[in-house]
């Protein structure tokens, strides 16, 4: 979960968000699984990657992890002089939320651009917005936080795509 690599040791496509999930302790990780095993599993093939050669080759991963991955490995911490929900909240932003994944753009390679954290980003054809700090200062946290518990966008209209899935599935918990 944390080193992006399978118990088979294959290297995973960083699609897999190893590099949030490295921001988490050990013992979030292990509370993950045990709230994971206590949901019925479905019956789903794997499906394989939809890769273009090269990139769906598990060995070059090996190069695109010492390129973008070990310079970003390392458990969050807390920032002492920011609040505990500040704290809360940027946790789950870098970690288990994985929010830059989609809301960051990323280069040519695949990683993302520290430099446009959060500025917006597109993912399986759907825009996911600027969740900046300046792309939301203008609404109030109420409306913010309809995003997440009514699936409501900050700009109206009804969240769609891969964001609605994690709304379905995950966020609104």
């Amino acid at each position: 979960m944390r080193e992006g690599i399978s118990p088979s040791g294959d290297y995973y496509f960083p699609v897999f968000p190893y590099l949030h999930f490295n921001k988490m302790s050990e013992q979030d990780i292990l509370d993950m699984r045990a709230y994971l095993q206590k949901i019925s599993p479905i019956q789903q093939a794997n499906q394989s990657p939809d890769m273009p050669f090269p990139f769906n080759l598990r060995q070059l991963q090996f190069f695109w992890r010492v390129l973008f991955f070990h310079n970003q490995k390392g458990e969050w911490h807390p920032t002492p002089n920011q609040s505990d929900a500040w704290n809360r909240g940027q946790f789950i932003v870098e970690g288990p939320g994985h929010c830059g994944m989609c809301h960051t753009p990323i280069n040519i390679m695949g990683s993302q651009l520290p430099q446009f954290a959060y500025t917006g980003g597109f993912v399986d054809g759907f825009h996911a917005p600027n969740i900046s700090a300046s792309g939301i200062a203008k609404y109030p946290v109420e409306q913010v936080t309809k995003v997440f518990t009514h699936g409501k966008r900050l700009n109206g209209g009804m969240i769609s795509g891969p964001m609605r899935e994690a709304n379905r599935e995950s966020l609104s918990f």
